[in-house]
């Protein structure tokens, strides 16, 4: 479904790609594209609140908007932010966070077969992957704690997690180029 709004004399074009009474998904397509945002309903919100009728185009509005307004400060000071994020520790935190998955799935693979070879024991086993989970998850609160100082003093310090997201993989992106 096609939706349109009016911001700041601005045309703002974009698509409805998934609807339902509690989740709502929107992409831009003018003046800007390849970008999307979605929001739910938490479920003890459900009985109040659907996307519906007046709801619903509310918040396809909202969303293009939002959409608008990150692209658009992203445009206006990528040059700078890809500048600092260089000179940041978070292309090595990001780094350090997929080698760590990348070293888990191999390990739970080796684990698996010394298991199924009756090597070590589930207990054994349990205990290893365990550990490894609990390195990638303090590596990613450290790069999400990294990631909300470093945007912190930017337009974007109050963004959704889905375009904080897209952010920085789209200045790690620039910076392995």
């Amino acid at each position: 479904m096609q939706i349109s709004t009016v911001y700041k004399e601005q045309q703002i074009v974009g698509t409805v790609l998934r609807h339902s009474d509690y989740f709502l998904e929107v992409e831009i397509t003018s003046p800007y594209s390849n970008n999307s945002l979605s929001c739910s309903v938490p479920a003890l919100g459900r009985g109040h609140t659907r996307y519906a009728n007046d709801a619903l185009a509310e918040r396809c509005n909202k969303l293009l908007i939002d959409l608008y307004e990150f692209e658009n400060n992203k445009k206006r000071t990528f040059a700078k932010l890809l500048t600092e994020f260089r000179a940041s520790t978070l292309p090595n935190q990001i780094c350090r966070l997929r080698a760590l998955e990348t070293n888990f799935k191999v390990l739970k693979k080796l684990l698996r077969a010394q298991f199924l070879r009756q090597v070590i024991t589930q207990t054994e086993y349990q205990f290893e992957l365990s550990a490894a989970r609990d390195l990638i998850k303090i590596s990613t609160e450290d790069l999400n704690n990294a990631v909300e100082a470093f945007l912190e003093s930017t337009p974007f310090a109050r963004i959704s997690d889905e375009l904080r997201s897209n952010l920085i993989e789209s200045l790690n992106e620039s910076y392995e180029a």
